[in-house]
């Protein structure tokens, strides 16, 4: 957006620009993460609450675990810039994924509303990582 005047002063022309120019462009790549836990075993612990808030509470929890995660992106970015249009492509693809099988232990505590792990500890007796190009 521009504009401009002119003033004339008494015998004396004058003249003044001002505006502003805008940019304007976006980029857009999608990605999809995932996430699963499962954690299987004994757990033995002790809360103290009033009127339906923890106080206090500790706990041990032991036993098996499975866990599984991945992500999926294009490589490229799709977007538009003024001036030159859209440009990029969703042509290639980044796959990766991991998974981990094991044992594990967690001493935890919560104190009001702040909850923590004392002690967390894994033993993964399998473990599997990937990453592709599509």
């Amino acid at each position: 957006m521009w504009g401009s005047a002119d003033l004339f002063w008494p015998f004396i022309p004058y003249r003044f620009n001002s505006g502003s120019d805008f940019y304007y462009n976006f980029a857009f790549k999608p990605t999809i993460e995932a996430e699963a836990n499962i954690q299987v075993g004994p757990w033995v612990g002790l809360d103290i609450t009033a009127f339906g808030l923890t106080l206090f509470g500790t706990g041990a929890f032991a036993g098996v675990y499975a866990t599984a995660e991945g992500l999926i992106e294009p490589t490229g970015l799709m977007g538009f810039a003024r001036g030159e249009g859209v440009y990029g492509s969703f042509d290639d693809w980044q796959v990766e994924a991991s998974a981990e099988v094991g044992a594990f232990f967690t001493v935890s505590a919560e104190v009001l509303w702040l909850e923590f792990d004392i002690f967390d500890w894994r033993w993964p007796f399998l473990v599997w990582e990937d990453g592709v190009a599509l």
